[in-house]
């Protein structure tokens, strides 16, 4: 029976190194709080000054705190708005040169 496992990791965009920062079945609060820490604590984040992330609601506001502490600017991504993506083919939805994606 296949498991579900979720992997936290960083990637500085600057030199596209990966940290991994843990893996869990189960990332409940206290995991993710501290997995920030050992990240301070591994010293993975030295040259780090802003950290991007997404508004998954696993990042919980003891994960975010971390990261002042250590010099860092945390901030969470916005969702940007798409738009539909235009398609070559006619079959999938509506006909003509403004056909959208919706099938």
């Amino acid at each position: 029976m296949p498991r579900r496992y979720y992997v936290l990791f960083l990637i500085e965009l600057q030199t596209r190194r990966v940290h991994l920062a843990g893996t869990t079945a189960n990332p409940d609060r206290q995991w993710m709080t501290q997995q920030a820490r050992n990240l301070g604590l591994s010293g993975a984040l030295e040259d780090v000054k802003f950290l991007i992330r997404d508004r998954d609601a696993k990042f919980v506001t003891g994960f975010d705190e971390v990261f002042p502490t250590e010099g860092i600017k945390a901030s969470e991504r916005r969702s940007a708005h798409r738009r539909p993506t235009r398609t070559p083919n006619a079959s999938c939805g509506p006909h003509g040169p403004n056909a959208w994606i919706g099938c």
